[in-house]
Order: C-alpha cells, then sequence, then structure tokens
C-alpha cells in the first residue's frame, strides 16, 4: 500500500513511530471519520493494519509517548475506577 501523498486524499494528523524492527504511521482519515494505520519494515513497502488496531471513539490526529510499566498501571487503574463511576450512574 503506498503512503498518502496529499492532503487532499482525506488524511491528516499523521505521527509515524518506530519500534526498531518496524516503523508505523496512524493518521486521521476524515473522509471516513476513523483512525487508520500502516506497518512497514523498510519504509518503501506498506501493509494496511487499520483492521488489527483500535482507537478510543472520537480519536482524531494523535501522539505517542513512551511510558514506563508503573505510569501504565496507573493510567489504566484510573481509567477502570472512572468506567465503574459510570457504571454506577
Amino acid at each position: 500500500m503506498p503512503v498518502p501523498q496529499s492532503p487532499f486524499l482525506g488524511w491528516k494528523g499523521p505521527t509515524a513511530i518506530s519500534t526498531g524492527k518496524e516503523w508505523f504511521i496512524y493518521y486521521d482519515m476524515y473522509g471516513e471519520i476513523k483512525m487508520c494505520a500502516i506497518s512497514s519494515t523498510d519504509l518503501r513497502h506498506w501493509n494496511d493494519i487499520t483492521d488489527s488496531i483500535s482507537f478510543p471513539q472520537g480519536t482524531r490526529h494523535g501522539t505517542v509517548l513512551k511510558i514506563t510499566k508503573s505510569e501504565l498501571d496507573k493510567l489504566l487503574n484510573k481509567n477502570d475506577n472512572q468506567l465503574e463511576k459510570q457504571d454506577d450512574n
């Protein structure tokens, strides 16, 4: 799959990250109102991985940041607590 070459194709807000072995580009496909992603190991050949990932509803654009396992656990715990409060209402 070629990387989109023009903002007129209906995508915006791309974010590129590397895991060391693979590159990922996440982008907002605003014409379809969804987030999409592609991956590559050589930056020449790209695979559409949109169907194998998920984003929270309403996500637009985005960024990636590195956090520790402890920070992740705190965020997940806070999210679980907020979901429990919503369920109680």
